[in-house]
């Protein structure tokens, strides 16, 4: 702990644990350096929330909370949460604002209450309890003062349940993209820039986003390369590209060999000149972090459910989603703890208005590979299906339009920074 204590002017305090974390209060700390330059502001937190401004107490974020060594970080973040209680007997609160990550962040929140019970506490993210564990909406309750939403439908189901929120947008909506066309997305140079020859392929062009983490990929690439070799079989002119979050997870996804090719014959191919096996398809290619580049040239998109389903709507580019789970995992337990039996977020959002499920979603999914190929099939070859969902999908884009989501979660902690003045 290295941050200078401030003893005049109460603080803000984010805590962040994870990559997704650091990049969603980064926007917001800049606006609140801004809005209220003379109030210090300390995280727990990564590289971007100090770029905006943020004195870091401690560096976290730096990678995603996995389950591997679960025992071993669990040990971590006891000692950190030692060094957080000493940390905030020394330094006066106006506001805590957790973010994201419900399992590391509550345990911040009670040395908060306890130790700081004036300081309030504004959650920015909102936990998906309406997903699953509802019955932990009691402790939300006791753990916050204000939830700040991402998604439209949120603050209504926080609202019925007694907690207070507001919806304030989601950042996905704010992204700069370098070389930026029109509503920040890629311009034709960048595309061509990024996707080379592929840029100008004539045929239907099919992105897949397997998500970023070893876990996802695991589950659902063995799925999703099937079901593309399959249909690259129906449509001699399809062209695939993977969206990779880097390197790493690149040289993963053409380590999974798919069912009835031998890892010594996977081994014994000579790679393509831009890394692919060579078993794959010859239309279907990789781009290392160009998720952006890659929506806005593609055709349709099949996705592993999350945050990537509402970045292709970002796109209004049509979609099938999917998330692979063991069988006697989801039950034995998930249907147990899962209150929802919707998942993708625009699924979400257009239920929540009345509209029903407006993309394909196959989450829970088992492996199957025949069910993923039909829907993306149906996109391939129905322009009406294809122009359906796009025109749906623009209604839920609507929601989050003006795009100002820095500012509407930095103005609902500014009501408390000056609450606080009043006392």
């Amino acid at each position: 702990m290295t941050a200078p204590t401030d003893a005049t002017t109460p603080a803000l305090f984010f805590s962040a644990f994870e990559p997704s974390g650091d990049q969603v209060a980064a926007p917001v700390i800049a606006r609140l350096k801004q809005e209220r330059p003379n109030v210090p502001i300390y995280a727990l937190g990564g590289a971007k929330m100090e770029a905006a401004g943020a004195t870091l107490i401690e560096r976290t974020g730096h990678k995603a909370v996995m389950l591997e060594g679960a025992l071993a970080q669990a040990r971590e973040h006891l000692q950190r949460l030692k060094r957080v209680k000493a940390w905030l007997r020394e330094h006066q609160l106006s506001v805590h604002i957790p973010v994201d990550s419900r399992a590391a962040n509550w345990s911040i929140c009670k040395a908060v209450r306890k130790i700081q019970p004036k300081a309030r506490i504004a959650h920015l993210v909102a936990p998906q309890l309406w997903a699953w564990a509802t019955w932990r909406i009691r402790k939300l309750r006791w753990l916050t003062d204000h939830v700040l939403c991402l998604l439209p439908f949120e603050p209504d189901w926080f609202a019925k349940r007694g907690v207070r929120a507001t919806f304030v947008g989601h950042p996905l909506f704010n992204q700069i993209i370098p070389g930026g066309g029109e509503q920040g997305r890629p311009s034709t140079a960048r595309i061509n820039e990024v996707m080379g020859p592929l840029a100008d392929h004539k045929g239907f062009k099919v992105a897949l986003l397997p998500g970023s983490r070893r876990g996802e990929h695991m589950a659902n690439w063995p799925t999703m390369i099937q079901a593309y070799i399959e249909l690259a079989k129906r449509h001699p002119d399809l062209c695939g590209t993977i969206a990779a979050m880097n390197d790493e997870g690149a040289a993963r996804l053409a380590g999974i060999v798919p069912k009835g090719l031998s890892v010594t014959d996977a081994k014994a191919d000579a790679p393509r000149p831009g890394g692919e096996p060579a078993w794959w398809p010859d239309s279907l290619h990789v781009r290392v972090n160009a998720v952006d580049e890659i929506l806005q040239w593609c055709d349709a998109a099949l996705i592993v459910s999350g945050t990537a389903s509402l970045h292709t709507a970002i796109h209004e580019r049509p979609m099938v989603v999917m998330y692979n789970m063991k069988r006697w995992k989801w039950v034995t337990v998930g249907r147990l703890i899962v209150s929802t039996r919707t998942f993708a977020i625009p699924n979400l959002i257009a239920e929540s208005r009345g509209e029903g499920r407006i993309v394909k979603e196959f989450v829970p999914h088992f492996g199957k590979v025949e069910p993923i190929v039909e829907a993306v099939d149906e996109l391939i070859g129905n322009d009406e299906a294809r122009r359906t969902q796009t025109e749906a999908i623009r209604r839920i884009n609507e929601l989050f339009q003006p795009p100002i989501f820095a500012e509407r979660a930095a103005a609902a902690i500014i009501e408390f920074i000056d609450a606080a003045h009043q006392v």
